[in-house]
């Protein structure tokens, strides 16, 4: 998710948290993408679900991410369910401390007593929000966002669920 917005912030020139036509170009070429004037606002039209004549941080997301299919997507949403305790549709960082005690004590910022386990457990949960809905917890649409940019980069189902139930001690 963090390169996503990364690379966001790199076209959004103006930070207004949304990406200009103007700016999509200008972002194109700084990435040595070389197109035709009018495959570049075609590309653009893409991106722009909303036909709003911007793109926001989802829409951008969401076009360079392949969506999950099959397999992957059901042991996402069983890892969601386990660990959303409440069955409130989010994970909030009091139902997954018991889960990272032992290793939230093992942080550096833990060891140095400038946070406790709550705000590294808060830390965890941020990297999976959207840069434009910081609100301390996880809907199962941001996990999934999430988890479907990590299953990019890992070529085997097996390895990719043995991982995130892992990760979780989810079984």
């Amino acid at each position: 998710m963090k390169c996503f917005s990364t690379a966001f912030r790199q076209f959004d020139k103006d930070f207004s948290r949304q990406i200009s036509m103007s700016e999509f170009k200008d972002g194109l070429e700084r990435y040595d993408i070389n197109m035709e004037e009018k495959e570049k606002e075609t590309l653009f039209h893409n991106f722009d679900k909303d036909s709003s004549g911007l793109i926001d941080f989802q829409e951008f997301y969401h076009q360079l991410t392949p969506p999950m299919a099959g397999k992957r997507l059901e042991v996402v949403q069983y890892v969601f369910r386990q660990l959303d305790k409440s069955g409130d549709g989010f994970i909030q960082t009091a139902e997954i401390i018991p889960l990272f005690a032992e290793r939230a004590k093992r942080h550096p910022r833990y060891e140095s007593g400038e946070w406790g386990e709550e705000e590294v457990v808060a830390n965890l949960l941020a990297a999976f929000e959207q840069p434009d809905s910081k609100d301390g917890v996880v809907s199962e649409e941001e996990f999934i966002d999430y988890y479907s940019a990590v299953s990019t980069c890992v070529q085997d189902d097996a390895y990719f669920e043995s991982s995130l139930k892992s990760c979780w001690g989810v079984e």
